[in-house]
This record gives C-alpha cells, sequence and structure tokens, in this order.
C-alpha cells in the first residue's frame, strides 16, 4: 500500500506532491510477544511540516491510513501539537530554517509532552541522548514544567565517563532543579559495559508503573524518546552493520568498541516508547534523511542498505523527525527534483 505525502502551504496556496513512500516487509516479522520485530512492521504514512520565521507551522497536513490527505487547516500559529492527530499518524516530518530553530521546536516538543503526560499518569519519563540534541535542551530552563515529576534516561552513555549525565547537568538539569535521584545513570564504577547494561536494565524494569508505564507485552514505554542521528545513519550506540542491529534480547546493550565502551537502549526499547523524536541538522545528514523519507526500500535485496535510524519504527506510537533545511535539502517530489525549502 503506497501513502500519498502532499505538502500544502497555506500562506500562498501552494502544493507540491511528493513522491508516494513505498515501505516493502523483505520477510515475515519476527515474533515479540504481543509486537512485531522493530524493522519492516507496516507502510509508514508521512506527515510534512514546516515552520515559518515567526515560529508557527507554515505548512500542516496528515497521511490518513485509507489513503486520505486531511488537512489541518485549523492549526493554530504555534507549535502543532502532533497527538492531537490521533492514532492515523505515524511518522511527522517538520523542517525548521536552522539548527538554532530545531533547537526551540524540539524543547517546545518535549514541554508540550510533559505537560500532557504529567496531567494524564503524573509522571514524565524523557530519554535523550548526548551531543547536540542535548545540548539543543538548554530551552527546556525557560519552560514552565513539573520537574519533581519528569524523570529523565540515557539512550546511550560512555562507561565509566558518564559523559552524557555530565552533559545534561550542565545544560538544563542542575538549573531546573530537577531531582538527580530521578536522572538515571550508570554507575562511575570499572564495570564491563555488561555489567553497566544488566544493571541499568535491572533499574529500569524495577521502576513502579507509577513512574514508567508498560506496553502490552510489559515492555517499559517511555513518554519520549529523543535521539540524534549520525550521518551514517547511527543512532544511540546503535551502528550500521553492528550486533546490535540485530539484537533480539536485552532492552539495554552493553557496546565494547576499540575506542569507546558504552550501554544503549536496544531498537525494541526504543520503539516501545509512545513518542520518538529523531533530531537532525546540516548538509551531512542530507543523504542519510533523504534515504530513510524517500526512498522505497527492499533490504532483503540489499541488506547492505539498512541503518539503524530505518529500523526506528515504533510499534504502538509515532515518530517525529526534526530537520532544519539543510538536512532536508536533499528530500525529493514526484519529479525527482529536490523540494524546495524556500519558506515565506
Amino acid at each position: 500500500m503506497a501513502l500519498s505525502q502532499v505538502i500544502c502551504a497555506r500562506a500562498t496556496g501552494a502544493r507540491t506532491t511528493i513522491r508516494p513512500h513505498i515501505f516493502i516487509p523483505p520477510q515475515k516479522p519476527q515474533n515479540l510477544g504481543n509486537q512485531t520485530s522493530p524493522a519492516y512492521r507496516r507502510t509508514w504514512s508521512l506527515s510534512v511540516q514546516r515552520t515559518c520565521a515567526s515560529r508557527g507551522p507554515v505548512l500542516g497536513m496528515r497521511a490518513h491510513s485509507k489513503n486520505e490527505i486531511l488537512l489541518e487547516d485549523d492549526a493554530e500559529e504555534e507549535h502543532v501539537m502532533y497527538d492531537a492527530w490521533g492514532d492515523d499518524v505515524d511518522v511527522v516530518v517538520e523542517v525548521s530554517h536552522d539548527e538554532a530553530e530545531v533547537a526551540s521546536v524540539l524543547c517546545d516538543t518535549v514541554a508540550d509532552k510533559a505537560e500532557k503526560s504529567i496531567a494524564k499518569h503524573g509522571a514524565f519519563t524523557l530519554a535523550i541522548p548526548g551531543g547536540s540534541v542535548a545540548k539543543a535542551l538548554g530551552g527546556l530552563v525557560d519552560k514552565d514544567i513539573d520537574w519533581s515529576k519528569v524523570h529523565v534516561f540515557f539512550v546511550n552513555e560512555r562507561c565509566p565517563d558518564q559523559k552524557n549525565y555530565k552533559l545534561a547537568r550542565s545544560v538544563f538539569a542542575d538549573a531546573v532543579g530537577l531531582p538527580l535521584e530521578q536522572l538515571y545513570t550508570i554507575e562511575a564504577a570499572d564495570k564491563s559495559p555488561s555489567e553497566e547494561a544488566a544493571r541499568y536494565e535491572a533499574m529500569l524494569v524495577g521502576l513502579p508503573e507509577t513512574v514508567m508505564l508498560r506496553n502490552g507485552s510489559g515492555l517499559p514505554r517511555f513518554d519520549m524518546v529523543l535521539l540524534g542521528m549520525g550521518a551514517d545513519g547511527h543512532v544511540g550506540s546503535i551502528y550500521p552493520d553492528s550486533p546490535e542491529m540485530e539484537a533480539e534480547e536485552g532492552l539495554i546493550l552493553g557496546v565494547e568498541k576499540p575506542d569507546k565502551m558504552s550501554i544503549s537502549f536496544s531498537l525494541t526499547l526504543i520503539n516501545s516508547a509512545d513518542t520518538v523524536v529523531i533530531a537532525a541538522t546540516g548538509f551531512k545528514k542530507a543523504a542519510t534523511v533523504s534515504a530513510v523519507l524517500d526512498m522505497p526500500l527492499a533490504p532483503s535485496s540489499n541488506p547492505q542498505a539498512m541503518l539503524p535510524v530505518m529500523m526506528v519504527d515504533p510499534f504502538d506510537g509515532l515518530v517525529v523527525w526534526l530537520l532544519d533545511a539543510d538536512a532536508a535539502s536533499e528530500l525529493e517530489d514526484d519529479d525527482d527534483e529536490h523540494v524546495d525549502l524556500d519558506i515565506v
């Protein structure tokens, strides 16, 4: 089944049709209880968003599962709240002018999800990476969030350096008064990645459901997982052609590479989340973004083409892509021409 993707510029009335995205399952999905394997689970339904300089969305649409295009005509000139669209939307793509605007949208998205999660079940569970995505969270300092009910985890972490933990504290956690017992890190001890992974997983699954929700298979269900993406398509500490891409057991993985030791969320844990946000900026990411969002794939005939980021597909949730114009510059339209990213 192919789902059309349409960009509708409400400000000008212009309309551009983007090539339908067809995602072909190469094999019968493996059974994970009531879930299916992280990759190849379904054809995507793609929504496209763009923002203008005033921080309001110029474009708004969604692709319905029955191939209907539903325009969000009543979208406010504020950041669109994706969860209001319901279960029909699987993927949202929002393109901003530059890296600074992506950071602003990211913080808006986190703050909105925090408010809704706390209102719904009394807590907000957030998993964050390091690097540029963590640095982009400085804007959370200015958000009205009940930090006493926020629980922050790490998608990946260096062993035993606690690099991402230290970065989170310096960027926002200390400034907002997040209780340190709700900033869940590894032990700063001389333990192997596999030992740290086992400890972190035990801590995670031991949390009460008043803090950490569970999905239908009993897996931890984060309210939101934030991911960066390398130009090579890696997420967390899961790299192309690595054993971690194929891992079917374990929620937290120990990753041993010659240049670094770390733990990482597994794809199963990432895909158990309610909302996954992937933030990518810069021309170096453009080819990978296009490979994921534009190009139909038949991985069984070309398994080397599969990247970890292509396997991010929540079992029962939403993926939000936050891109700047550079990272989105190789997205294509029906005529195989680059999408015009001039934003009025």
